[in-house]
């Protein structure tokens, strides 16, 4: 199983996104409604993160997240394991730098990085 824990420093990282940015689910759990999204993540997290989260855009799309992304347009992507397919569509597009690679094992305060910069 896995070892399902919050982010350290998800409620400030997320603070600062919404506050700054739009913000999108790329997630399977999500397909252009965030409820499932949300309910899963609720689990683990408190409250006031999930009224953070819950301000989050839906998106959908059918095989690759990034056929939610608009490549026209500058963007971050923070996920733990995109997919060969998701890699090769940034690449051709020469969005490869907009993704960031978050691993909590190896780096559990990564969010704490983006805070103050983004």
């Amino acid at each position: 199983m896995y070892d399902i824990r919050p982010a350290n420093h998800l409620k400030e990282f997320l603070e600062q996104m919404l506050k700054n940015h739009d913000v999108y689910w790329l997630t399977t759990h999500c397909d252009g409604d965030a409820t499932t999204a949300v309910f899963y993540m609720g689990n683990y997290v408190s409250p006031e993160v999930v009224d953070l989260i819950m301000r989050i855009k839906p998106t959908k799309w059918k095989v690759l997240k990034t056929e939610a992304i608009n490549m026209n347009e500058d963007f971050l992507w923070f996920d733990d394991a995109p997919t060969w397919g998701d890699i090769e569509n940034l690449k051709k597009h020469n969005k490869l730098d907009s993704l960031i690679r978050v691993n909590l094992d190896e780096n559990p305060d990564i969010l704490k990085n983006f805070i103050t910069i983004l």
